[in-house]
Parts: structure tokens; C-alpha cells; sequence
């Protein structure tokens, strides 16, 4: 469940006044075509990796009319790590998407969105939008841990001596975030901690 916490401010409270506020999964397609909303679309992106570029990008493929909003100051800022940004920005910059940067959401009202400056908190222009879509953080999906960890005589009972959480258990991110939570809880699984593996990079000199 998207909670719209975000990652500029320590807790970004979302006070909803007749607005229509979409998550990320309900725009993404399983099954035959999503529900698009009519009119337009403001996309809030504090995640910072992929996901609000293609959440715009998909937007406007449905033809919506389009704002791709983000604290940072350039769209899928944490994508400059893997040399995707400037590929990110410049497509929906080409499909007629709008980008507003460096902004900050102070509310959600019907009709538009108050914004403010992310280095300042000064007030800036609103952003005319009938439905935001916010592609913030979410809660973890812990339900089933919570069972678990409330039936420990169960557990040991039936021969499960420990047991442990990752990727949307604990905090809901990206694929690869995951991946890396699964085989890092493979590689220690018998209590010993993984090594953690660098390149040494030599600054100066004729070679190693």
C-alpha cells in the first residue's frame, strides 16, 4: 500500500480533498488493459529509480494529459548509478510528457496539487491534475510473518528451529533489491556472515 512517505522530508502527510489518488499496481498491466484515469495526471516519483518514468510513460500511452513530478532535481535521479538517467528523462521528455524537479508535494486538493520548493520549503505554483498517482513508499506485506512469528511452540513443534524475512516482508523495493536480499540470507543462512567483496582500483602508477 502506497503511504506517501517520502524521502526528502522525514514523513510526507497526504491530506486528500476530493482528489483521486492511484497506486502504482492498479495502473500496471496483468490482465487484458488497465483503467486509465481521464483528465489529467499529475505522478508524483519519490522513489527514484525507474518506476516514475515508466508509470508517466505509460500514462501517456493511454492518453492521459501528463506531469512527472520529483524532489530531486532530475527525473530517476538514483538511475545516474547505472548510467540509465539520461535515457530515462529524454523519452518522456519526447512523448510530450511535462517534468516538473526539485518539488515537493504540500497536499493534495481536487482540481490541483499545492507544491513547494524541495531546497527551500518556499510555496510554488500548483500543478493542475484531477488524479495523482503516487509512486512513494509502501507498507511491507508482513501478515503472514507476523503469523508466524506469534506461533513460535507451532513452529518448533513441527521442526522450524529459526526463521527469517526479506525483500517486501521487510520493505518493499525494487527487483534487484530483492534478489540481493535472497541470496545474501542464502549466503548466511548458517550463521556466518557473507564477505563483503570490492574492487581495489589503483589511482596512479604504471600498473599493479
Amino acid at each position: 500500500m502506497r503511504i506517501g512517505r517520502a524521502a526528502v522530508e522525514h514523513v510526507f502527510l497526504v491530506q486528500s480533498h476530493g482528489s483521486k489518488l492511484h497506486a502504482t499496481l492498479q495502473l500496471l498491466p496483468r490482465t487484458g488493459h488497465p483503467a486509465f484515469p481521464q483528465g489529467p495526471v499529475l505522478a508524483f516519483d519519490d522513489d527514484h529509480c525507474h518506476l516514475g518514468g515508466v508509470i508517466a510513460e505509460l500514462l501517456r500511452a493511454g492518453g492521459c494529459d501528463g506531469t512527472l513530478a520529483t524532489p530531486s532535481p532530475m527525473a530517476s535521479a538514483f538511475t545516474t548509478n547505472t548510467l540509465e538517467q539520461p535515457r530515462i528523462q529524454a523519452h518522456p521528455i519526447e512523448t510530450g510528457i511535462r517534468i516538473a524537479t526539485a518539488l515537493n508535494l504540500a497536499a493534495i486538493h481536487q482540481h490541483h496539487v499545492p507544491k513547494t520548493c524541495a531546497y527551500t520549503g518556499r510555496q510554488a505554483v500548483p500543478i493542475a491534475c484531477d488524479h495523482v498517482v503516487l509512486v512513494t513508499s509502501r507498507l511491507p506485506e508482513e501478515s503472514f510473518w507476523l503469523a508466524l512469528e506469534s506461533d513460535w511452540d507451532g513452529l518448533w513443534e513441527a521442526g522450524i528451529g529459526s526463521f527469517d524475512r526479506i525483500g517486501d516482508c521487510v520493505a518493499p523495493s525494487t527487483i534487484a533489491a530483492a534478489d540481493h536480499a535472497g541470496q545474501t540470507l542464502a549466503r548466511e543462512f548458517d550463521g556466518e556472515e557473507a564477505p563483503f567483496l570490492r574492487e581495489h582500483v589503483a589511482v596512479g602508477g604504471s600498473g599493479p
